[in-house]
């Protein structure tokens, strides 16, 4: 069985309903989905959507966390392949790191809303652990493209929502870096879906393989290229950069500050509001 498989919703619930039940073997749902499920019990996870996921640290602790991460550099690339379609379908895309944690949420307005309801929100904390049996929370977990379908999650408060996850990799070291996610309604429980996610993640990893082999740059004190190529002196490694780009002051560089997402990349082409933050 996998997600494309004609199960109807009442047939999700009732699996589901079952399974909270007896808490014995799940029935009626696929391998992975069982094994979340069992998981997530053993584990103290709330089925009834009576405890959303925390949020992680403050406002400005995510706005810090966001801008040294290695996924930031790729992120205008997912706003092209996976922003105008989310914005235009009715559905969200996600960005989070390694352990489930939201870093983007963006795409349709009112979808965005809706999510920030469940606390699908940018700094939630979405893993298997803490949000019970998603995309996004699964795909750490597995190393793998993960959809998830309605009555699968584990959570009641998701069951009206449907989504596909897949890793995106370090390509020096096949370290997953973080995950990118659709989340929606029926459209997001398709093949395509999910071959969309597969291909902004390939898409991303091309990318930073590129920055990786990009050749080193010296800049001196006035953030000007003193030198690029592979054979700095020894003396300037450490003011030595990989893959700068134009008008970037590298991390290492003497006087550099980690770089800020710039303001106009930061709200092109997106709906996004303060959310649970809002408040805190």
């Amino acid at each position: 069985m996998d997600a494309f498989t004609a199960t109807s919703a009442s047939a999700l619930r009732s699996a589901h309903e079952r399974f909270l039940t007896s808490l014995g073997t799940p029935e009626g749902v696929r391998r992975l989905v069982a094994d979340s499920w069992q998981r997530c019990a053993a584990g103290g996870v709330q089925p009834d959507g009576s405890r959303l996921p925390p949020l992680r640290g403050t406002a400005e602790q995510l706005a810090a966390y966001r801008r040294t991460h290695p996924l930031v550099t790729v992120l205008p690339l997912f706003r092209e392949l996976l922003g105008a379609g989310a914005a235009d379908d009715g559905h969200v895309f996600a960005v989070g790191d390694a352990d489930g944690t939201l870093l983007w949420v963006e795409g349709d307005t009112a979808a965005v809303e809706r999510a920030e309801r469940m606390h699908f929100a940018e700094g939630a904390m979405w893993s298997e652990a803490q949000a019970g049996t998603n995309a996004p929370g699964l795909v750490p977990e597995l190393g793998q493209p993960v959809q998830v379908v309605a009555g699968e999650h584990y959570s009641v408060a998701a069951h009206g929502w449907s989504c596909a996850a897949a890793p995106i990799r370090d390509p020096g070291t096949g370290r997953v870096l973080g995950v990118v996610d659709l989340s929606g309604g029926g459209t997001i429980a398709t093949p395509p879906a999910l071959a969309a996610v597969r291909g902004a993640a390939l898409a991303a990893e091309a990318e930073l393989a590129r920055k990786l082999t990009a050749p080193a740059v010296l800049l001196g004190p006035d953030g000007r290229v003193v030198r690029q190529g592979r054979g700095l002196p020894g003396r300037g490694r450490r003011r030595t950069a990989v893959g700068a780009g134009p008008g970037q002051c590298p991390a290492g560089v003497r006087g550099a500050r980690p770089p800020a997402e710039p303001a106009a990349q930061r709200d092109r082409g997106r709906a996004r509001s303060g959310g649970p933050w809002r408040n805190r």
